[in-house]
């Protein structure tokens, strides 16, 4: 399995960093009264959203590792899950975006922490 690229920041931005669990719940609502609800799957999800500064190399592995080694993104990878700072298998939701301040890149990234 691919690793998160060593080049690459190993933390992300605070500001930008949003993490939630999946929706994992389905609801049927009924004629009458309250909705039906269940549990989807027992191995949700974890959908998350952050950005990263980088240089203009830092771009270029990122999108090589995201387009060579991730096959545009079908693969998962090793990183670290940046709740708790422990390995977690990860997978791009998303292709990144970016836009250029100051000389640097800001990249943004939709991923999610698979179970």
């Amino acid at each position: 399995m691919p690793t998160w690229p060593a080049i690459l920041p190993q933390s992300v931005e605070a500001e930008g960093f949003t993490q939630k669990k999946a929706d994992n719940v389905i609801r049927s609502t009924q004629g009458v009264g309250p909705a039906k609800t269940r549990r989807r799957t027992t191995a949700a999800t974890q959908p998350f959203t952050f950005r990263l500064t980088l240089t203009a190399t830092q771009k270029a592995a990122l999108i090589s590792f995201h387009t060579t080694d991730l096959k545009d993104g079908a693969l998962s990878f090793t990183w670290v899950d940046h709740l708790n700072g422990g390995a977690a298998t990860c997978k791009f939701t998303d292709q990144p975006s970016w836009s250029k301040k100051d000389g640097w890149w800001i990249v943004t990234c939709n991923m999610e922490v698979l179970p």
